[in-house]
This record gives structure tokens, C-alpha cells and sequence, in this order.
């Protein structure tokens, strides 16, 4: 998105501030409406880090502050979300006894506090004091892992969830010749190394929306483009959210068990449709199938609203074009810590870019405005607030 773009939305969706009844699924059962704005945070003289739109980032369990870690010149960055201002800047080291690799691209991240976060990769977890630029390492490497773990053609994955005490990595699992391949989730215990793998059938449904790319160009490009698949994590359970079926799969703690639970919405579509190509063989060809595919709905990551005990879920589906330009319908969901869906509403002047979070009950989604950090904040007012 180019930076008029950014303005001219952010503007309309200042514009867009006064309150809004929301029609949703069941307006009787859940009274709900909001407002919307825009904010910015002062950077001072500091650029912040938002080429991967806060992917590199984590909010401290108080919800005060967002630790956002520069991939490209390797500091924290640490925002204050109650002045909206960048607070500090700690610099981190690459190498050394206390370094986090050359390789600064991580699969899964975590703030503690404002004082420790922690990074998770395919074969290890760097936990990083930001007070002394002290590092704890764990290593993941087969050798250190509990024995008969992972069968002999299987490792571990990029990507997964530090549990929100940071004793826990859930990375993700499958077979080595299949990089793009996830079979389940491998939980580990990061003070003993011991591994549970778990096995998640329901993630081949996921298969036939994958787009494969093998280039006949004579570039040997290959590769796989899948749904997205995030976990939100709950006193008592995992929830796998994947984007393209209006369902969770639910990994109880206790038992390690998946079971699935279903849910209807009345105002989309419960799964894609499928209508584009799995395997693809040029650039047009892959261009075209993921257009495509983008036109199919998409329900969007799970954010945990403590205060309310209830979990928050923005999907979307396609309207038309405007020029080049996709334009989606965006759909606000419900649910209860039990993941029973409460109610379901159509927003309006709404976009989707980035990672959002709750705090102190509002929902931020990230903007970039004009290359400064900036959130849409949507404001709701549930009737007996």
C-alpha cells in the first residue's frame, strides 16, 4: 500500500469515529456497536521496524507495551501503548556468548516482560535478558532432544508458540524431504528438552487449497503457498486457527488430544470454495490461482480479550474490484472461552494489515502510515459495558 493510499484511509477511518450498530447473527442475545479511530506513535528520531507489519513483535502480558524486535539493524524496540511513543531502543548482539545468530528471521517470538523476550527458530529458543544482554540458549538439535522424539525422517519446523510462561516451545513437525509440509505440533519442555510429538490429521484437509509452484522456465523455482495456520493459547488448551474452514482444532493441554469444533456463520461462506489451480508452472499462472484464491473467504487469527473472556476473530471475503484493486467485506465473530461463537457482525471502513492485539478492551490493528507505526482502533460497546 503506497503512502497516499495510507492517508486517504486512514482519514476515512477517522471519519468513520461515530458510533455503529453492527447487524450481526444474533443482535438480541449480543448488543453490539463501536466507534473507530486512528492513532500514531511518536518515534522521536528513531525509525521503527515495520517491514514485516509487527510479525517480529509480542505485547507484555500487562498489555502496556509492544516490544517490536528490528530484524535490520538488531535491536528491541520497546513502545510504550499507553503515551504511544517509542520508550527505548536496546541493541542486541549478532554473535558472541550472548549473541542471537547471523540469521536474524525467527519462527515464533514472546515478551515476558519489558525486560525478557524470547525468540524461537527450527532447532532452537534464545531467551534474552534486555536489562544485562544476557542470553539463555536451548538448543533443539536431534541429539539433544529426548530419545525416539521424531521418527528418523522427521524434524522440526519454523514457526509454533512459547507458551505465555515461556517454558513451553510448540513447534511445529513433519517430514525433512517435505519443507513445506507441517504433520503437528512437537511440544517441549524447555527445562528437560523432553518431546511429545502430536500428530494434527486434520491439517491434510488443508491440502487442496495449497498452491504448488514448480517454474518451467528452467530457474528450478519450487515451492508451496498454504493457509494461514496461527495458535492462541488458553489456560487449558491450544487453539489451531487455519484460514481457510470456519472450524478450531483444540489441543487439550492435559491430554495432548485434538478434537474439532465447528462453527455456521450466516454471513459467509464455512469454507473455501476451491475454485483455482493446486499446481502452477509460470509466474502468470501462480499470479492468477492466488488472485483466485483470494477472492475465497479467509477467517482471520484469534485475539484473546481477557478482560471479557472472550475471543475475538476478523474474517473477510470478496466484494469487487476497484481497478486493480481487491475490495473484501470484513466480519467481526465472537466466541467464548468454551469457543462457543456468540455473535457475528459486518464492520465497516475496515482493513486488515498486520498484527492486532486488545488492549484495555479496544482492538488495535496496525497501520502503516506513511513509514511510522500507526493502529486503527475500534472501540466496542457491548450494551453492559
Amino acid at each position: 500500500m503506497n503512502k497516499l493510499n495510507c492517508l486517504l484511509l486512514a482519514l476515512a477511518l477517522v471519519g468513520c469515529s461515530s458510533e455503529k450498530s453492527s447487524e450481526g447473527s444474533k443482535p438480541d442475545a449480543f448488543e453490539f456497536s463501536y466507534t473507530i479511530d486512528t492513532v500514531q506513535v511518536d518515534p522521536g528520531d528513531h525509525f521503527i521496524y515495520l517491514q514485516q507489519n509487527l510479525g517480529s513483535s509480542d505485547i507484555t502480558p500487562d498489555g502496556k507495551y509492544l516490544l517490536n524486535f528490528n530484524a535490520k539493524t538488531i535491536e528491541m524496540e520497546i513502545v510504550d501503548l499507553d503515551e504511544l511513543k517509542l520508550s527505548s531502543v536496546v541493541k542486541l548482539e549478532q554473535e558472541g556468548p550472548n549473541g542471537i545468530g547471523t540469521s536474524p528471521y525467527f519462527g515464533a517470538y514472546r515478551a515476558l516482560s519489558t525486560d525478557e523476550f524470547m525468540f524461537a527458530s527450527q532447532n532452537k529458543v534464545i531467551k534474552m535478558d534486555l536489562t544485562t544482554n544476557q542470553a539463555t540458549y536451548y538448543s533443539f538439535k536431534r541429539s539433544d532432544l529426548s530419545p525416539d522424539a521424531l521418527a528418523a525422517n522427521e524434524e522440526l519446523k519454523n514457526g509454533g508458540l512459547l507458551s505465555s510462561d515461556g517454558s513451553i516451545f510448540y513447534s511445529w513437525y513433519g517430514i525433512q524431504e517435505k519443507p513445506y509440509e507441517n504433520h503437528g505440533l512437537a511440544k517441549i519442555d524447555l527445562g528437560s528438552l523432553e518431546v511429545k510429538v502430536i500428530p494434527i490429521p486434520q491439517m491434510d484437509k488443508l491440502d487442496q487449497f495449497t498452491i504448488e509452484v514448480a517454474m518451467s522456465d528452467g530457474t528450478g523455482m519450487r515451492g508451496k503457498f498454504g493457509e494461514n495456520i496461527t495458535l492462541l493459547e488458553l489456560e487449558d488448551k491450544i487453539i489451531i486457527q487455519q484460514s481457510a474452514f470456519n472450524e478450531f482444532w483444540v489441543l487439550d493441554k492435559a491430554t495432548l488430544e485434538v478434537t474439532v469444533k465447528a462453527n455456521k456463520s450466516n454471513l459467509t461462506e464455512n469454507v473455501k470454495a476451491g475454485n483455482f489451480a493446486n499446481k502452477v508452472t509460470s509466474q502468470d499462472a501462480f499470479k492468477e490461482a492466488r488472485n483466485a484464491r483470494d477472492k475465497e473467504v479467509s477467517f482471520g487469527n484469534l485475539i484473546l480479550d481477557s478482560e471479557r473472556n472472550m475471543i475475538w476473530r476478523i474474517s473477510s471475503d470478496f466484494d469487487h474490484m476497484d481497478g486493480e484493486k481487491m475490495v473484501r467485506n470484513y466480519y467481526l465473530t465472537f466466541f467464548d472461552l468454551d469457543l462457543n461463537q456468540l455473535g457475528e457482525y459486518q464492520l465497516e471502513n475496515w482493513m486488515m494489515a498486520g498484527k492486532p492485539f486488545i488492549k484495555d478492551g479496544d482492538f488495535y490493528q496496525f497501520l502503516n502510515l506513511e513509514d511510522d507505526m500507526a493502529f486503527v482502533r475500534l472501540k466496542p460497546n457491548f450494551g453492559n459495558d
